[in-house]
């Protein structure tokens, strides 16, 4: 009874060590097998088949595929030199129905995306093969950040200074008029400081949460679900994107969320 377990990997950033360590263990367990099938005397029997030796395909972005069976492709330029889309680890004994998967994909693919397996005839060594490359891959360093963790939470500051900041322009534009009759219920919201506060909270929220909210969104696919933190420095987009955004975020848009906090804690003056 053949037994197959999997798992997604998400939420992680894979440095070139991380590929190192995943290497390690998949030669660990082909020396392991080679090593029994050479106790075994195997090898002068034509109907055995050696273990293989474990693969790995490199692909990059510009569609160059480079497969490999040896850890001297960690020491060349294939790796270090190039932008990596996706890496794919294989390991498989065909005599004893051992596989060992693993596919690591830079991005936010859910369908296509990140994912390892272990499949098998023992299901002890299934088992504990699936802990092993679990714990591997929980080591790793977290792709996290306040905009992932309170998604949804997020846009809601923003969106209150968004909404702030545009109000103030349309009431500088087109000043109110005295004219006419005030609502009894607009008088009463101005008789009762707290309420005033609350409906105009909200309204600043309504107003600008659909850009907050389209900009949060933006910003969260600056964190890939997986991303790979090798390879040449200028040829990380993403990361140079976010090291920009913050800059622009301290000088600009911080300042403007805590104006508006501090208007709303103290009065709209």
């Amino acid at each position: 009874m053949r037994r197959t377990t999997s798992k997604s990997i998400v939420n992680r950033v894979i440095t070139k060590r991380d590929l190192e360590n995943t290497w390690t263990v998949l030669y660990r367990h082909s020396a392991a097998d080679t090593f029994a099938f050479e106790q075994a005397g195997a090898d002068s029997n034509p109907y055995r088949k050696r273990p293989n030796p474990p693969t790995l395909v490199v692909e990059s972005s510009d569609s160059t595929r480079t497969e490999a069976d040896t850890d001297e492709i960690f020491d060349n330029d294939v790796i270090d030199l190039q932008k990596t889309s996706s890496l794919n680890f294989d390991y498989t004994n065909y005599e004893t129905g051992k596989s060992i998967r693993v596919a690591l994909r830079e991005g936010d693919n859910r369908w296509h995306g990140s994912s390892f397996s272990v499949s098998g005839m023992n299901v002890a060594w299934v088992d504990s093969t699936f802990v092993e490359f679990e714990r591997l891959f929980s080591a790793m360093r977290p792709q996290s950040n306040l905009i992932h963790k309170y998604r949804w939470i997020a846009p809601i500051p923003l969106a209150f200074a968004l909404g702030l900041a545009w109000l103030d322009l349309m009431n500088y534009l087109v000043p109110s008029s005295t004219a006419g009759s005030v609502p009894a219920w607009a008088i009463y919201v101005r008789e009762h400081s707290l309420l005033r506060h609350v409906v105009w909270a909200l309204l600043c929220i309504a107003t600008g949460y659909a850009p907050a909210f389209w900009l949060t969104d933006w910003l969260s696919k600056l964190w890939p679900t997986i991303e790979f933190d090798f390879g040449p420095e200028h040829l990380k987009r993403k990361k140079q994107i976010r090291t920009r955004v913050t800059v622009v975020g301290s000088l600009l848009v911080l300042p403007l969320v805590l104006d508006a906090l501090e208007r709303f804690a103290f009065g709209w003056n």
